[in-house]
């Protein structure tokens, strides 16, 4: 009867369901089994179900976890359904980046190359032998003696922005300016410069096409945030639906970029001595980069040169904002040094700003742009007890269990920093530096941050020149206090930055 029919239809649609739920929930078990403790999960998402949602960011996430357990060096998390964890103890997290990284050594981010060519050869992503001869390949672009010959094409770009800036004073269009929109036309411009010899325009808003291409990486639309998302929780799911951090259209234009510079230059015989000159030279016993290389290569500089120092130098600009004492004697150092050296910046003078050090420092301990780590166990190992060693049975991570180091929580634990929530830049004074406690806005170990020292100087050149040209203050279009943008996945205000630029000789 159709009675029957439909009783049957029903009960073999409640075992389908059944049979599903118990196989999406059979590893929501696994960290209890094993006396791990974990925050409650959601099904199919595990603890990442508020990220794909846009609710809260990874970085909010990890630090959640991580100050629910103060009494475990290690708990158990699940993204989507694969049990991992979040290291919560300061000398296991050293282990793991130094100690014992042949066992930890790959990123927990994977891309196909064949889907997104800059971003799937990039450093950052590179696992096993490949990331190791890339990194010993790069690594030659970062040098201090390398660094110093750029210099004056970072300092020209320094001094642009202050042409621009000066521009904008005169027109009354330096209220409420957006602190990041500034930094990222500084960044791309001394990215473009150091790595093809070329002016970006980034300061000119109808040439500043290069700097409109980059911005399309980053999320400007709740699907693009979507996208970045999934490349960070399910880096799997992210190769089956092809999902690309760098745009085509710019993976077109640095090709084209890295083409014909290369043809020009070796047309005329011309060594500019930058980045694309230096990744060309040959290395004895490594093969030469071909022209894919050199266009991810090329192109990753963008990628990493230019949203986390644009971060970090609004965020910068805020705390110099709020604490108007910390940037007077910002200013009246940098004052001293530029009365010393004809009014010129160079390489050398930078490098002498300390306080300026200590000021970026506490500002990336703060606001870590990448508020955590993602690790994978490269290969089955045994942990003593999260209680600590002798205080329960050993727990097994397997090979290829994500691991996750929450620079953002621990960062701001007051456990190694006391009032972590207040900006102090003494912290990293001379005077403190040999105090042993977490800063990991760069990594740490052999996966260290290749492009730190570029990133320093180039968040150094940026405040400087603003700092001794201007006084800034805080605008009311940013909403305090400030929030971290949930659907981004590095940590990035909500709203946005805006200050007030004035300049110096009409301050009363």
């Amino acid at each position: 009867t159709i009675a029957d029919m439909t009783i049957c239809i029903l009960l073999l649609l409640l075992t389908f369901l059944i049979v599903v739920y118990k196989y999406v929930s059979s590893n929501y078990q696994y960290w209890q089994k094993r006396g791990v403790p974990h925050l409650p999960v959601s099904l199919l998402f595990g603890n990442m179900g508020e990220s794909l949602t846009g609710s809260k960011s990874l970085g909010q996430i990890c630090a959640e976890i991580y100050n629910a357990f103060p009494n475990h060096t290690y708990v158990g998390f699940y993204k989507s359904r694969t049990p991992g964890i979040v290291v919560r103890d300061y000398e296991l997290i050293k282990d793991i980046l130094i100690k014992d990284f042949k066992k930890f050594h790959d990123n927990d981010f994977y891309i196909d190359e064949k889907v997104d060519l800059i971003m799937g050869k990039n450093v950052f992503t590179l696992r096993g032998e490949q990331w190791k001869q890339t990194k010993s390949q790069l690594s030659r672009c970062f040098t201090s003696k390398k660094l110093k010959t750029m210099f004056p094409l970072m300092d020209e770009v320094g001094k642009a922005m202050i042409t621009y800036l000066n521009n904008r004073q005169e027109n009354n269009q330096l209220d409420g300016f957006d602190a990041k929109e500034l930094a990222s036309a500084f960044a791309v411009d001394l990215i473009a410069s150091c790595t093809f010899g070329v002016a970006g325009h980034s300061f000119d808003s109808k040439k500043g096409e290069l700097k409109k291409m980059v911005g399309e990486m980053f999320p400007q639309s709740t699907i693009i945030a979507l996208k970045h998302v999934i490349f960070f929780v399910l880096p799997s799911l992210s190769s089956f639906i092809e999902v690309r951090v760098f745009p085509e259209k710019l993976t077109r234009y640095v090709r084209n970029m890295v083409t014909k510079t290369i043809r020009y230059r070796e047309l005329n015989s011309i060594v500019y001595g930058d980045f694309l000159d230096i990744i060309r030279e040959p290395i004895k016993d490594s093969r030469p980069f071909t022209e894919d290389d050199l266009t991810a290569h090329a192109g990753g500089f963008f990628g990493d040169g230019v949203e986390t120092t644009s971060i970090a130098t609004s965020y910068i600009l805020y705390e110099l904002a709020v604490h108007t004492d910390v940037q007077e004697t910002l200013r009246q150092q940098i004052d001293d040094i530029l009365s010393k050296h004809e009014n010129k910046f160079d390489y050398d003078n930078i490098l002498e700003l300390e306080y300026l050090d200590n000021v970026l420092q506490e500002t990336l301990r703060l606001h870590p742009p990448f508020p955590y780590m993602a690790k994978i166990c490269t290969e089955t190992i045994q942990w003593p007890s999260p209680l600590g060693l002798g205080k329960g049975p050993n727990v097994t991570l397997t090979k290829n269990m994500p691991i996750f180091i929450p620079v953002y929580g621990i960062q701001r634990d007051q456990k190694f920093y006391s009032d972590p929530n207040q900006f102090r830049p003494e912290r990293f004074s001379t005077e403190n530096k040999g105090i042993n406690r977490p800063f990991l806005s760069f990594g740490s170990g052999p996966r260290r941050c290749l492009g730190e020292r570029l990133g320093h100087i180039q968040v150094k050149i940026a405040i400087a020149y603003i700092v001794a040209n201007f006084k800034i203050t805080l605008n009311k279009k940013t909403i305090l206090p400030l929030k971290i943008d949930p659907k981004y996945f590095l940590m990035a205000p909500k709203g946005g930055i805006h200050v007030n630029i004035v300049k110096r000789d009409e301050i009363k």
